[in-house]
């Protein structure tokens, strides 16, 4: 998955595709850094926020994870990931 097109939203079947890769991206990482991000993917999906993050090349058992927004805002990944006491949030790599 490659992000979408501006203005072009992701299917249903997109979204589950990119939940099945997400789970296992976040499952290779430590339990509970692992569960922040799932709490992060959460968030953003949320609420209307509409915002969808695409997880890759996670540090197995480790606290850092890489992203790509395929749908929304980076600030709004930013944000969140502050808001829920992230480490460190740029625009691709989250760490716990």
């Amino acid at each position: 998955m490659n992000g979408t097109p501006a203005g072009k939203a992701l299917t249903e079947d997109e979204k589950k595709l990119l939940l099945k890769q997400n789970v296992a991206q976040y499952a290779q990482m430590d339990r509970d850094a692992g569960n922040m991000v799932k709490q992060l993917l959460w968030e953003l999906q949320s609420k209307s926020r509409n915002t969808y993050i695409q997880l890759r090349d996670a540090v197995p058992d480790g606290s850092v994870i890489f992203y790509d927004v395929v749908q929304g805002t980076s600030k709004l990944v930013k944000d969140l990931a502050d808001t829920l006491g992230f480490g460190s949030c740029d625009d691709h790599r989250l760490e716990v």
